[in-house]
């Protein structure tokens, strides 16, 4: 008996000795993510400031999201601390609305998170309204949708150029291009668009709109079934109408099939100018010969000019150390705006909602002076940052000499690498 109470004594000594160690294993005072949260446990002590971040990173859309993902934590790593507290970034997969609007509640539950960043996802509405609803602070590095803006969030802030604005300009650069290389006024441009079903933001129709209204009405205007497997039918209408640019918007799967189609039909408009998210990835280079040519709207790209844009070339050789390759679109967006959000929260010296959005409202940043170029100067009625997607850039796909194509931007005439080729192909 009295060897049974012994060990029992020094087990009860072993434990209480253990947990004042803090047995759980993380110290929680880095930057780093702390992708172990998902287990629903706070591994981090009261004194860490504690931002939230929930994209897929699993699923269709996963692997943007990790490249996001990756982003943010170089910014976290950058960063180490906020007003003194150690920072800690905490990620959650949510490859889908009804696991996203989960992940916000048991973030800010479980947790103990108030600070969102939003950053690549197509469940970006779920989240913002999760956030707003359960008394949570948002700030918007990449999605474009517009509906919490339009509500009157006091703590929702939107550091991204809207839908509409990207549409609209992607319009506004098509009637460019058709005067200023091919010679046509708005009248007279025969203009088709293309798009999935599945596309986010209604994207060909808010362009379709502009165009009507700026008096270039398509020719073509053809919405197929995201289950589609032959491009034959639409490609042969675009041929008969004679189109001078052609604007697809597309996921890389579409995108890939189309242009291989164009090419093994011998289509080749003059301008083919997309606004979907596949024609400046790098895997659309697999597809050859069909990429040469092609040009997308862009946010801004990693591929503008590196002594454009303040840290952009430290951010490129950051992420190439990271994962081995350089970023995409959305992880230098994501990038630049968890930096202008840690920047507010410094100059706010205090994690008070009503503070940090005067920091936010504060913050007057020049174009260049980021690593994405763009600017920063919200707008207090609105929520939005007047300069994010000024200017929009617009890459074109080129040979480059040993067998592989590279994407170069080619608009404005200050961030690009290479002057534009219109037109590339012909009927």
């Amino acid at each position: 008996m009295k060897k049974k109470l012994f060990s029992v004594l020094i087990c009860i000594s072993m434990l209480i000795a253990f947990a004042a160690c803090g047995g759980n294993g993380d110290a929680g005072g880095d930057a780093s993510a702390d992708d172990g949260a998902q287990s629903g446990t706070d591994s981090s002590s009261q004194e860490d400031f504690l931002v939230g971040i929930i994209q897929p990173l699993t699923g269709p859309n996963g692997y943007v999201g990790t490249e996001a993902k990756a982003a943010l934590e170089i910014a976290g790593d950058e960063q180490k601390t906020l007003m003194g507290r150690p920072l800690k970034l905490i990620f959650a997969d949510a490859p889908d609305d009804t696991t996203a609007t989960s992940e916000v509640e048991r973030l800010m539950s479980v947790q103990g998170v108030k600070f969102f960043i939003g950053a690549y996802g197509f469940s970006s509405i779920p989240i913002q309204a999760a956030v707003m609803k359960n008394g949570g602070f948002m700030y918007e590095t990449v999605t474009w949708e517009t509906d919490l803006l339009k509500g009157g969030y006091e703590n929702y802030f939107m550091d991204m150029v809207t839908a509409e604005g990207f549409a609209n300009t992607h319009a506004d650069y098509v009637l460019q291009l058709g005067k200023e290389y091919l010679g046509k006024d708005a009248d007279e441009l025969r203009v088709g668009i293309l798009g999935n079903t599945g596309f986010p933001s209604a994207m060909p129709s808010i362009v379709k709109a502009r165009l009507e209204a700026l008096g270039c009405p398509p020719v073509v205007y053809e919405i197929y079934d995201e289950n589609l497997s032959d491009f034959t039918p639409i490609i042969t209408k675009l041929k008969a109408a004679e189109c001078d640019i052609v604007i697809p918007s597309q996921f890389p799967p579409d995108a890939d099939k189309f242009r291989k189609t164009c090419k093994s039909l011998g289509y080749e408009p003059p301008v083919i100018f997309a606004t979907g998210v596949a024609y400046d990835q790098p895997d659309f280079a697999q597809i050859g010969e069909a990429a040469e040519g092609c040009m997308t709207l862009c946010y801004t790209t990693p591929a503008i000019r590196e002594d454009s844009s303040k840290g952009l070339k430290e951010f490129k050789d950051s992420f190439y150390e990271k994962t081995g390759h350089y970023p995409l679109t959305h992880a230098l967006i994501a990038y630049r705006g968890i930096k202008n959000f840690f920047q507010a929260v410094e100059n706010a010296g205090s994690d008070d909602y009503e503070k940090i959005r005067q920091a936010i409202y504060d913050l007057d940043i020049a174009p260049g002076d980021t690593p994405a170029y763009w600017g920063v100067k919200f707008n207090p009625e609105t929520n939005q940052n007047e300069r994010a997607g000024d200017p929009l850039v617009i890459g074109q796909w080129f040979a480059d000499g040993n067998g592989d194509y590279e994407f170069r931007v080619v608009y404005p005439k200050e961030l690009a690498t290479t002057d534009m080729v219109i037109p590339f192909g012909g009927r």
